[in-house]
């Protein structure tokens, strides 16, 4: 009977424990949800686990301004220095000669130059010919320089001026016959002569002007690279006319004498009738390489210079210096 008593008992105190704590439970769901951090006392910490962890973020650090990519020598410390990006090449300094300053100087200042100087002689000679030549030096064949108009001065004042000349000489309506301004460029020569032009202008040279030799007395004597006979084209003609055709060397033109002697062969004939400068000009003026690179000037007078010592100024238009010659 104890026993069961205190069962009863025992049972009974179970009871009111699990009424306490299920109203306990039924007030906290109304009051925060079941998932109240109060409900089972402890407080919110963060995460300790070791399973997932994300990359550690490195502080950033402020970003610099870009400067912007100027040209070398444009502001800054390296201005003027040369650097990974290359560098600007430094015009040459000029330094004038004795007795000029830069004011002096010529834009085209040794950009066209002396490359040969004739004095004339202290006494006189019927075949003495006093000359000088003027070469372009200006580094590219692109530049080009009028020099018409351009003097040469002596120590005692005097001047040679240097005036047109045709581009293309022809002896008839086929070529280019008005004088116009000398135009230069890298390696061009242009030459003075104190004599007369024994064709009555002045001329640029080109691969026919040696035909004039067998007309005209040239001093000095014209180039003799005329264009060669092409084989083919006289192939047909007798072996007599064809060995005289090649025994004609340079410029030469055959005699009337000589052309006569082939008279039988009316292609030999007609062939040896065109050496010439009139038709070799029609055949050939067309030739990208048919002008030369020399042009010559007659003065019809002697050099205005000293025949012993002298020191020749070359003068733009404007009077400023463009080179210096002494001898």
């Amino acid at each position: 009977m104890k026993k069961l008593i205190f069962f009863i008992l025992i049972i009974a105190v179970v009871g009111v424990v699990i009424y306490s704590v299920v109203t306990q439970i039924s007030g906290t769901i109304h009051l925060g949800g079941v998932f109240s951090p109060e409900l089972f006392n402890y407080s919110i910490i963060p995460s300790t686990s070791t399973s997932v962890k994300d990359p550690p973020v490195s502080p950033i650090s402020p970003v610099s301004p870009v400067s912007p990519i100027l040209p070398w020598g444009v502001g800054g410390k390296d201005s003027g220095t040369s650097g990974a990006r290359g560098t600007v090449p430094e015009k040459p300094k000029i330094t004038p000669p004795a007795g000029f300053a830069l004011t002096d100087l010529s834009p085209y200042y040794q950009k066209v130059r002396f490359s040969n100087v004739t004095p004339p002689k202290n006494y006189y000679s019927p075949t003495s010919v006093s000359r000088f030549s003027l070469r372009g030096a200006t580094g590219t064949s692109t530049v080009t320089i009028d020099v018409s108009g351009w003097e040469v001065k002596g120590n005692n004042g005097t001047q040679v001026y240097i005036p047109q000349a045709i581009n293309s000489y022809s002896v008839d309506a086929y070529g280019t016959s008005l004088p116009m301004d000398v135009i230069l460029t890298d390696g061009t020569v242009l030459t003075l002569y104190s004599s007369k032009s024994p064709v009555g202008v002045n001329f640029r040279l080109n691969k026919c002007t040696g035909y004039l030799s067998n007309e005209y007395n040239f001093s000095p004597s014209l180039p003799q690279n005329c264009p060669s006979v092409n084989r083919v084209a006289v192939s047909t003609f007798s072996g007599e006319c064809q060995s005289f055709i090649f025994s004609l060397y340079g410029c030469k033109e055959p005699t009337p004498t000589e052309k006569n002697r082939y008279s039988y062969d009316s292609a030999c004939y007609a062939f040896l009738n065109k050496l010439n400068y009139r038709e070799c000009y029609i055949a050939h003026r067309n030739d990208f390489d048919f002008l030369s690179n020399e042009w010559r000037i007659w003065t019809d007078r002697e050099m205005p210079f000293n025949s012993e010592h002298d020191r020749l100024l070359l003068l733009d238009k404007n009077g400023l210096l463009v080179d210096m010659y002494t001898y």
